[in-house]
């Protein structure tokens, strides 16, 4: 299943002390990877989608926090942690970062000094991971049924999975209908979805 802002966000929450301060509505950026960025010159290494972290060490080299928010927005990340309490600190979040968040729906979100950033960072690439793996065996089932022999009437596959409440808002136990006559798409009830829509 894609992995959102708000998925690593809202699990945790709690355990990481972590506080939205901006972008709320960007909280469904879908998440590639997480990145420590403590560098503005490394933007370039950026595909897009990262989920980045930093503590603010830029600041000690001159960049400011809202260049380096502008750069990341640029690069077409999905949101930044600050681990407030040495380098940066709330305060430094001013009026017009949170405006310029708000406006690109780019989540800001801080943890304080005491969080481990190994941790918080082994816990989101591992649900990352999972998440991956859960998406790629639904490809596969989707295309052992498509790429299958037509020649019977259907192939029905049982298929449990988040990843449709996610999506269509399915129930999470869903029968999918492979038609013969129309092996591009999946047939759900009296619903038609194309394939070509994952």
């Amino acid at each position: 299943m894609r992995t959102r802002v708000s998925d690593l966000y809202h699990s945790g929450i709690d355990q990481y002390s972590l506080i939205l301060h901006s972008g709320e509505n960007g909280l469904s950026n879908s998440v590639s990877w997480i990145y420590l960025a403590e560098d503005i010159q490394n933007m370039s290494f950026l595909k897009g989608g990262e989920l980045v972290i930093t503590t603010g060490l830029f600041t000690q080299s001159g960049t400011s926090l809202f260049d380096f928010i502008r750069s990341l927005v640029t690069f077409n990340c999905s949101g930044l942690y600050i681990n407030v309490g040495r380098y940066l600190e709330t305060a430094d979040i001013t009026p017009e970062i949170m405006e310029f968040c708000n406006v690109n729906k780019f989540p800001l979100i801080t943890m304080p000094w005491k969080v481990h950033l190994v941790d918080i960072m082994q816990e989101y690439c591992k649900i990352l991971l999972q998440n991956t793996q859960s998406m790629d065996h639904l490809n596969a089932a989707f295309q052992g049924g498509t790429l299958s022999d037509h020649s019977s009437r259907d192939h029905s596959y049982d298929i449990k999975s988040e990843w449709f409440s996610n999506y269509w808002g399915l129930p999470d136990h869903c029968d999918f209908k492979f038609a013969q006559c129309h092996p591009d798409y999946i047939l759900f009830k009296q619903d038609t979805v194309k394939i070509s829509s994952f």
